[in-house]
């Protein structure tokens, strides 16, 4: 998990050559990536985008998502992650900062495409902030939380103003458990066992088991406890405590633990 600075983002400047995701993953913070790159593959649940340089993409904490660039490519990029719970307290009824995160049609496309301009006007809104974030000067901390919200209101502008792209092609091996993703997430309180969900959808619990990690990255557990816990919001720290132990078994700091020893 990223650690967020003081004003609740965390932003990097990156250049990866042969850049290659293998599986799929979620965070718990909301997602800004900008591409500098021709021809990176970004998949999204079922969905295959092929981007261009100028792609502005943008993921919730519900997105299953990852990226490939071509061989013997420096895939560069913006990637900037922020607390969705402190942003929704800056909204207003009139400007809703998630809007684009969060309220999607079913035809919704992950990214739009910057024209030369654009992209430019953008890279300087990107730039603002990561100044502000690397400064620990009086009033740096307001500047930096001013210059998110202006990219977050211009992200949505563009969302709603630009003709959104659709995806090149579905991935096909996330088509067999979408179904079960989505009614996981639709049950959340509900029975989630692995012998409820092998009779719900008519599969032997052990191959269930093994298609969900191959489409995914995660066991069907691991991806029931990430989103019981998204669902549980972090605004009330000791309530986020119990409702973990409770879900998971043992405190977050035994869970944090547990994984650095695996």
């Amino acid at each position: 998990m990223r650690q967020l600075n003081k004003a609740g983002f965390w932003l990097s400047h990156n250049n990866d050559l042969d850049w290659h995701m293998g599986g799929y993953h979620l965070h718990d913070y909301y997602e800004i990536n900008f591409v500098l790159t021709d021809d990176v593959e970004f998949f999204v649940a079922e969905k295959v985008y092929r981007a261009r340089a100028g792609a502005l993409f943008v993921f919730n904490d519900l997105d299953l998502h990852r990226s490939v660039s071509p061989p013997q490519v420096v895939h560069e990029r913006y990637v900037l992650y922020f607390d969705s719970q402190r942003v929704m307290a800056w909204s207003t009824e009139q400007t809703d900062l998630l809007d684009c995160f969060i309220n999607r049609g079913p035809d919704f496309s992950h990214y739009v495409q910057l024209d030369e301009q654009q992209s430019h006007r953008f890279l300087q809104l990107l730039r603002r902030l990561e100044s502000y974030g690397e400064s620990s000067g009086y009033g740096s901390d307001l500047y930096a939380r001013m210059a998110l919200i202006e990219i977050l209101i211009h992200v949505n502008k563009l969302f709603r103003s630009s003709p959104l792209p659709g995806p090149q092609r579905r991935e096909k091996k996330l088509d067999r458990v979408l179904p079960i993703i989505r009614y996981i997430q639709e049950n959340l309180a509900g029975d989630l066992s692995l012998d409820h969900l092998s009779k719900t959808f008519f599969l032997n619990k052990y191959h269930l088991g093994k298609i969900f990690k191959e489409a995914t990255g995660f066991t069907v557990t691991e991806y029931i406890i990430h989103r019981r816990i998204a669902n549980v919001g972090y605004n009330n720290y000791s309530h986020f405590i119990r409702t973990f132990k409770r879900l998971v078994g043992i405190s977050p700091k035994q869970y944090q633990l547990s994984r650095v020893s695996e």
